[in-house]
């Protein structure tokens, strides 16, 4: 992989729900300040339980996915609230470690992370996004 790839996430077609545990801080490594991008928005990290199909089978997972914004992206969304992601991608590059020894870097697998360019409350409205789960729910009650 030359350099990270992104890919936009259809979050109605990927998940069953996606529930908002808390928004904190992103901090800087080995450091008590907040990371900041670099025109100084500071950088937020929600951590969100998820529900998706697998082989028939409801998995569940915890993802963490970054946000910048000037003040919390969570603030006023409870705990436990369901929530869509707008703007959600996921990024993977390659994951490189230098040899000590040698002082050669190598590639020992590959690291992924998400990002969003904001969170909505989906508990009165229901997803916004109509993907193919909410069509097919819709169908069903026709």
């Amino acid at each position: 992989m030359a350099g990270p790839q992104v890919f936009t996430v259809e979050q109605a077609a990927t998940f069953d729900f996606v529930m908002l545990m808390a928004v904190e801080p992103k901090m800087a490594f080995k450091s008590d300040e907040q990371e900041q991008t670099k025109d100084g928005t500071p950088k937020w990290e929600a951590h969100l339980s998820a529900a998706f199909k697998s082989f028939g089978k409801t998995e569940f997972t915890m993802i963490k996915v970054g946000l910048v914004g000037e003040s919390n992206p969570g603030d006023g969304i409870a705990p436990g609230t369901p929530v869509e992601l707008v703007g959600f991608q996921i990024g993977v590059m390659d994951k490189v470690v230098k040899d000590k020894e040698t002082g050669e870097s190598k590639t020992v697998g590959a690291q992924v992370w998400y990002r969003a360019d904001s969170i909505r409350s989906t508990a009165a409205t229901g997803p916004a996004s109509g993907g193919r789960k909410a069509q097919q729910t819709s169908e069903a009650a026709a």
